[in-house]
């Protein structure tokens, strides 16, 4: 990992970033890139303490790059000058990355944590050709002057975040901060139409936010993934959710050749068609052998109504159906995506099953983790849909 710096004009100042390459690294040879945004309150070293970068890139064969973000939530101010940073990004970060290393500008990836998960995404949707997907965790998605007060008051028990705010985009009543929200920004870019990869955990403050993006992207038929999990706005989060963002991206990769637009991994899709044939059985034994001892299942439905499970609720569950005599459930199954990276697995499917005497169709995400050497369930997100 190195760290470079660029004196930009649009900045009026030295903006440090960080480079993490594979260990492989060959100047012959072309790399995808993924951009990491820092959040509110930190810096471009963030990412750098909060997850083992050296392994990411590695692991993905990608170079990595940690700007420094300041408090300028990655945005062009309107009042300040010298706080144009999408200028920045554009005009002179990626020039310059581009020259000093192999990159694959077909390959074109960018994440963030909180304000930085913002800035991810609201470069995503404004630049959605310039790069091939984008991810968020924990974003702080909406400008919504009275939640952001709040917010401020809860993390920093004053109201800096506002205050930064109002020097990078005026007063609240005379500059309709809500304009720069990713809700609003989703309304104003009519043809955008991809997808993207956001999560929250469900103690975070920011969780409704997220809620909100996610209603508004499924009504407008994105192909959007939306995980919640719990958790709370930090890094042990952070650590966690980042992996499955290098996933996401994964299958987005663009080959020149063989290119798939949807990757099966086999023995993940498999383990999973195993899981879904067992259960639909009621095989009691095989169930709790297969699921980690602090599995969470989270069931979100299409009221937003969440409901959490521990394994011992699951089992209870399966065990209540077995003792009634209840018919085996149909094992109907549409994998979307399957990966592995040896230890770690992620599974996207839907099924469709009879509930409340009316079929439901139902969006599983499965995380698998190989623990001494046998694949376990860690975690399962449902969206009734």
């Amino acid at each position: 990992m190195k760290k470079f710096e660029i004196h930009s004009k649009y900045l009026n100042r030295k903006t440090p970033y960080i480079v993490q390459k594979p260990d492989s690294y060959q100047s012959s040879k072309k790399y995808p890139l993924v951009f990491m945004f820092h959040g509110y309150s930190e810096c471009y070293e963030q990412w750098s303490q909060t997850t083992n970068l050296k392994k990411l890139a590695n692991d993905y064969q990608m170079i990595l790059i940690c700007p420094e973000g300041f408090v300028s939530y990655y945005l062009n101010s309107p009042k300040l000058k010298t706080s144009q940073y999408e200028d920045f990004f554009f005009k002179e970060l990626i020039p310059e990355i581009r020259k000093k290393f192999s990159v694959d500008s077909n390959n074109m990836f960018i994440t963030g944590l909180s304000m930085g998960g913002y800035g991810a995404l609201s470069f995503f949707i404004k630049h959605s050709d310039f790069f091939n997907a984008a991810a968020s965790t924990s974003g702080g998605l909406e400008f919504d002057y009275d939640n952001l007060k709040e917010i401020s008051l809860t993390f920093f028990e004053n109201e800096r975040m506002t205050d930064d705010l109002k020097e990078i985009l005026g007063n609240h009543n005379q500059n309709d901060w809500n304009q720069f929200s990713i809700s609003s920004l989703l309304e104003q870019n009519t043809d955008f139409n991809k997808g993207f990869l956001f999560d929250c955990g469900l103690e975070d403050p920011l969780f409704s936010d997220n809620v909100k993006v996610k209603e508004l992207a499924l009504h407008r038929n994105l192909p959007i993934t939306f995980i919640a999990q719990p958790g709370e706005h930090n890094m042990e989060y952070w650590n966690k959710a980042i992996k499955y963002h290098f996933v996401y991206f994964k299958q987005h990769l663009k080959k020149e050749t063989n290119m798939k637009e949807n990757k099966i991994d086999k023995e993940i899709k498999n383990l999973t068609q195993q899981l879904i044939d067992k259960g639909t059985k009621y095989d009691l034994e095989f169930l709790d052998n297969i699921y980690h001892d602090n599995l969470k299942f989270v069931r979100i439905d299409n009221e937003n109504n969440i409901e959490v499970l521990t394994k011992k609720d699951n089992m209870d569950f399966f065990t209540d159906l077995k003792n009634s005599g209840a018919k085996p459930l149909n094992n109907y199954a549409e994998f979307h995506y399957a990966d592995n990276d040896g230890e770690n697995g992620f599974v996207v499917l839907t099924r469709k099953m009879r509930q409340m005497e009316k079929e439901q169709e139902f969006l599983f995400n499965i995380y698998w983790k190989k623990i001494n050497g046998e694949w376990k369930i860690i975690r399962e997100t449902v969206l009734v849909r």
